[in-house]
């Protein structure tokens, strides 16, 4: 009987959501890309088995697609089979204007460097407004 490949999955952000994402997947047998904003995450998700990136998305300028850590991340990320964008706007440092275009150029890469991704966008910020409690 042929036992099929797990898909290749990238983590843009992991954060508090996207750290135990990557645990679970590693997990389940996946094979994990994450990025992460510090130097300190690298070794963290690296000891998870995570193939590990530290990349950022510009908040306050248009990102420079061309810099080394951006052309890294954008290789790994044509490999993979799924890709979960899961990057807040960090409210006290953001500049709507950059950060929109920025998210949305990351979008058209990943999406135009491989046709057959299949990408998730997670807002985890401010999707509810005021309500408190559980939402169904």
């Amino acid at each position: 009987m042929k036992s099929e490949q797990q898909p290749f999955i990238g983590l843009i952000g992991c954060g508090w959501l996207g750290r135990p994402l990557a645990q679970q997947l590693i997990v389940s047998g996946h094979r994990v890309l994450g990025t992460t904003t510090r130097a300190t995450g690298l070794s963290s998700l690296l000891a998870m088995d995570v193939e590990a990136i530290q990349w950022s998305l510009a908040r306050q300028a248009y990102q420079d697609w061309l810099a080394a850590s951006s052309v890294a991340m954008l290789d790994a990320c044509r490999q993979c089979d799924w890709v979960v964008i899961n990057i807040p706007p960090k409210r006290r440092d953001l500049k709507i204007t950059y950060f929109m275009a920025n998210l949305k150029a990351l979008c058209s890469h990943v999406l135009n460097d491989n046709p057959h991704i299949r990408l998730i966008f997670v807002s985890t910020t401010s999707v509810f407004g005021e309500i408190e409690g559980d939402v169904d």
